[in-house]
């Protein structure tokens, strides 16, 4: 038994050499410098840049710690959602990595705008609904259009779903946090 686990074993570590190899081909190759490549880039700096201007300095912290759990719980499901071949990313920033833009940057700080500006629970659950909309039907029918992201067994619907309840538990956690921490100061 002991002899067939390292057998089985060492397969799939000679799978996983096979596959690393051949994304950072395809990286290479197919993938870096694109046009799409350059969509995923800009993805990158105009958060950065929006966040650097607009966030209120004197809710860094709350803000920032909402936007820390939404990147991590986005990280998570997208991991999930890769490895289990729920979706794939045909076009990567880096060649590892994959969820860097999108789930490290972009939705978390998109996110903690919203988060920041839509300080009442109703303002803040209309925003990300309208959020969650333009993220699942107009931004990812794009990204498929444009051949960056594809579903392989996931609709458009279950990321509007996934996207929302992703804002509001990150949003209750916070809000939870911020009451605990006003108790012992």
């Amino acid at each position: 038994m002991h002899s067939n686990m390292e057998s089985l074993h060492e397969k799939i570590l000679d799978l996983k050499k096979t596959e690393l190899d051949l994304s950072l081909q395809h990286w290479y190759n197919y993938e870096l410098f694109t046009w799409q490549w350059w969509i995923k880039f800009v993805y990158i700096i105009i958060p950065i840049f929006l966040l650097y201007k607009l966030l209120d300095r004197k809710r860094s912290f709350e803000i920032l710690t909402y936007g820390l759990m939404i990147s991590l719980m986005a990280t998570v499901i997208d991991i999930a959602g890769s490895d289990f071949m729920i979706w794939n990313y045909k076009i990567r920033l880096l060649p590892v990595g994959i969820f860097l833009v999108h789930d490290t940057i972009f939705i978390p700080i998109i996110s903690m705008l919203l988060y920041q500006y839509y300080t009442s629970w109703k303002a803040f659950i209309t925003a990300n609904l309208i959020l969650s909309a333009i993220g699942a039907y107009i931004e990812e029918p794009i990204a498929v259009w444009i051949n960056i992201y594809e579903p392989l067994a996931w609709r458009h619907t279950y990321s509007f779903f996934a996207f929302f309840a992703m804002t509001v538990i990150c949003k209750y956690i916070t809000q939870r946090l911020l009451i605990n921490k006003a108790k012992y100061e």
